[in-house]
Protein backbone atom coordinates (compact mmCIF):
# COMPACT_ATOMS: atom_id res chain seq x y z
CA UNK A 1 0.00 0.00 0.00
CA UNK A 2 2.74 2.49 0.89
CA UNK A 3 4.18 1.53 -2.54
CA UNK A 4 1.26 2.65 -4.21
CA UNK A 5 1.20 5.83 -2.64
CA UNK A 6 5.11 6.23 -3.27
CA UNK A 7 4.43 5.89 -7.08
CA UNK A 8 1.08 8.45 -6.98
CA UNK A 9 3.19 10.98 -4.78
CA UNK A 10 6.37 11.08 -7.30
CA UNK A 11 3.95 10.94 -10.50
CA UNK A 12 2.13 13.72 -8.95
CA UNK A 13 5.67 15.61 -8.72
CA UNK A 14 6.67 14.84 -12.15
CA UNK A 15 3.39 16.16 -13.52
CA UNK A 16 3.69 19.30 -11.53
CA UNK A 17 7.61 20.16 -12.16
CA UNK A 18 6.59 19.46 -15.95
CA UNK A 19 3.55 21.98 -15.50
CA UNK A 20 5.63 24.35 -13.76
CA UNK A 21 8.36 24.53 -16.45
CA UNK A 22 6.34 24.04 -19.40
CA UNK A 23 3.94 27.02 -18.36
CA UNK A 24 3.78 30.39 -20.92
CA UNK A 25 2.72 33.50 -20.42
CA UNK A 26 -0.99 34.14 -20.62
CA UNK A 27 -2.25 37.12 -22.84
CA UNK A 28 -5.84 38.42 -22.20
CA UNK A 29 -6.62 41.48 -24.41
CA UNK A 30 -10.47 43.21 -23.95
CA UNK A 31 -10.80 45.81 -26.91
CA UNK A 32 -13.35 48.53 -25.43
CA UNK A 33 -14.62 49.21 -28.94
CA UNK A 34 -14.90 47.58 -32.58
CA UNK A 35 -12.77 50.20 -34.07
CA UNK A 36 -10.09 48.68 -36.34
CA UNK A 37 -7.08 50.37 -36.07
CA UNK A 38 -4.11 50.11 -37.80
CA UNK A 39 -1.29 48.28 -35.40
CA UNK A 40 1.43 50.96 -34.26
CA UNK A 41 4.63 51.02 -35.61
CA UNK A 42 7.32 52.10 -33.68
CA UNK A 43 7.34 52.94 -29.73
CA UNK A 44 4.94 52.90 -27.37
CA UNK A 45 4.80 55.50 -23.98
CA UNK A 46 4.84 54.05 -20.76
CA UNK A 47 3.00 55.71 -18.02
CA UNK A 48 3.11 54.46 -14.80
CA UNK A 49 -0.38 55.57 -13.36
CA UNK A 50 -2.96 57.66 -14.46
CA UNK A 51 -1.99 61.02 -13.11
CA UNK A 52 1.26 60.51 -15.36
CA UNK A 53 -0.40 61.45 -19.04
CA UNK A 54 0.25 64.75 -19.26
CA UNK A 55 -2.85 64.63 -22.75
CA UNK A 56 -6.17 63.76 -23.41
CA UNK A 57 -6.74 60.35 -24.13
CA UNK A 58 -8.99 57.19 -24.37
CA UNK A 59 -8.80 53.83 -23.36
CA UNK A 60 -9.04 51.40 -26.53
CA UNK A 61 -8.65 47.53 -23.90
CA UNK A 62 -7.02 46.35 -20.76
CA UNK A 63 -4.30 44.42 -21.25
CA UNK A 64 -3.47 41.06 -18.73
CA UNK A 65 -1.08 38.94 -18.80
CA UNK A 66 -0.49 36.51 -16.67
CA UNK A 67 2.92 34.55 -16.03
CA UNK A 68 1.63 31.32 -15.69
CA UNK A 69 4.72 30.33 -13.59
CA UNK A 70 6.71 30.98 -15.85
CA UNK A 71 9.29 32.58 -13.92
CA UNK A 72 8.79 35.76 -16.84
CA UNK A 73 10.62 38.92 -15.13
CA UNK A 74 8.26 41.89 -14.85
CA UNK A 75 9.96 43.50 -17.91
CA UNK A 76 9.60 40.64 -19.96
CA UNK A 77 5.40 40.93 -19.45
CA UNK A 78 5.73 44.92 -19.92
CA UNK A 79 7.25 44.01 -23.35
CA UNK A 80 4.47 41.48 -23.72
CA UNK A 81 1.64 43.59 -22.87
CA UNK A 82 3.80 46.70 -25.07
CA UNK A 83 2.99 44.26 -28.15
CA UNK A 84 -0.16 43.98 -27.56
CA UNK A 85 -0.96 47.30 -27.05
CA UNK A 86 0.73 48.10 -30.36
CA UNK A 87 -1.16 45.21 -32.40
CA UNK A 88 -4.41 47.51 -30.79
CA UNK A 89 -3.04 50.66 -32.67
CA UNK A 90 -2.29 52.32 -29.10
CA UNK A 91 -0.35 55.21 -28.81
CA UNK A 92 0.50 54.09 -25.07
CA UNK A 93 0.15 52.31 -21.96
CA UNK A 94 -0.60 52.99 -17.88
CA UNK A 95 0.54 50.46 -15.57
CA UNK A 96 -2.16 49.57 -13.65
CA UNK A 97 -1.12 46.99 -11.74
CA UNK A 98 2.01 44.38 -11.20
CA UNK A 99 1.23 41.83 -8.39
CA UNK A 100 3.23 38.94 -7.56
CA UNK A 101 0.18 36.32 -6.30
CA UNK A 102 1.39 32.79 -4.47
CA UNK A 103 -1.15 30.54 -6.00
CA UNK A 104 -0.61 27.37 -3.82
CA UNK A 105 2.52 25.01 -2.69
CA UNK A 106 3.82 22.01 -4.20
CA UNK A 107 5.17 19.38 -2.03
CA UNK A 108 8.78 18.73 -2.53
CA UNK A 109 9.72 15.85 -0.62
CA UNK A 110 8.65 17.25 3.40
CA UNK A 111 9.18 20.73 2.01
CA UNK A 112 5.78 22.52 0.30
CA UNK A 113 7.45 24.60 -2.02
CA UNK A 114 5.34 28.28 -3.02
CA UNK A 115 4.44 28.48 -6.59
CA UNK A 116 4.20 32.14 -7.34
CA UNK A 117 3.07 33.68 -10.38
CA UNK A 118 3.41 37.36 -11.91
CA UNK A 119 0.19 39.76 -13.17
CA UNK A 120 0.64 42.79 -15.12
CA UNK A 121 -2.38 44.71 -15.72
CA UNK A 122 -2.05 47.71 -18.71
CA UNK A 123 -4.85 50.11 -20.08
CA UNK A 124 -4.12 50.42 -23.90
CA UNK A 125 -4.93 54.51 -24.69
CA UNK A 126 -4.41 56.68 -27.85
CA UNK A 127 -4.36 60.78 -27.72
CA UNK A 128 -7.34 62.14 -28.30
CA UNK A 129 -7.51 64.21 -31.58
CA UNK A 130 -7.69 67.14 -30.38
CA UNK A 131 -4.42 66.56 -27.88
CA UNK A 132 -2.31 65.44 -30.64
CA UNK A 133 -1.85 69.05 -32.29
CA UNK A 134 -0.85 70.07 -28.63
CA UNK A 135 1.65 67.37 -27.92
CA UNK A 136 5.40 68.35 -28.72
CA UNK A 137 7.14 65.93 -31.25
CA UNK A 138 10.51 65.99 -29.71
CA UNK A 139 8.72 64.84 -25.84
CA UNK A 140 10.47 61.73 -24.59
CA UNK A 141 9.23 58.14 -26.60
CA UNK A 142 9.16 56.52 -23.22
CA UNK A 143 7.59 57.91 -20.06
CA UNK A 144 7.87 55.90 -16.82
CA UNK A 145 7.18 58.56 -13.82
CA UNK A 146 7.42 56.06 -11.18
CA UNK A 147 8.18 57.71 -7.61
CA UNK A 148 12.02 57.84 -6.07
CA UNK A 149 10.10 56.45 -2.73
CA UNK A 150 9.59 53.44 -5.47
CA UNK A 151 12.68 52.78 -6.73
CA UNK A 152 14.63 53.30 -3.66
CA UNK A 153 11.95 50.68 -1.99
CA UNK A 154 12.66 48.27 -4.99
CA UNK A 155 16.88 48.65 -4.35
CA UNK A 156 16.28 48.01 -0.43
CA UNK A 157 14.15 44.45 -1.23
CA UNK A 158 17.12 44.08 -3.49
CA UNK A 159 19.95 44.70 -1.05
CA UNK A 160 18.02 42.90 1.71
CA UNK A 161 17.39 40.06 -0.89
CA UNK A 162 21.61 40.09 -1.21
CA UNK A 163 21.11 40.70 -4.96
CA UNK A 164 23.04 44.39 -4.26
CA UNK A 165 25.79 44.64 -1.88
CA UNK A 166 25.68 47.97 0.34
CA UNK A 167 28.13 49.76 -2.12
CA UNK A 168 25.85 48.80 -5.13
CA UNK A 169 22.83 49.91 -3.07
CA UNK A 170 24.78 52.86 -1.71
CA UNK A 171 25.73 54.12 -5.64
CA UNK A 172 22.47 53.23 -7.02
CA UNK A 173 20.44 55.32 -4.15
CA UNK A 174 22.99 58.41 -5.00
CA UNK A 175 22.23 58.11 -8.22
CA UNK A 176 18.75 58.31 -7.28
CA UNK A 177 18.54 61.19 -5.07
CA UNK A 178 21.00 63.23 -7.86
CA UNK A 179 18.11 63.15 -10.53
Amino acid sequence: MKVLKYIKYSLFVIISIFFFISCSPVVYVDAFDDVERTPKQGEVRIFSNPQAVTYKYKEIGLITIDDGGSEKTEGELIDIAIDEAKELGADAIILLSQNNQTDGYVPMGNIPVAFNRKVVRASAIIMDEEAKDNVKTNSPVIINNISIADELAKLKKLKDEGVLTEEEFQKQKEKLLNK
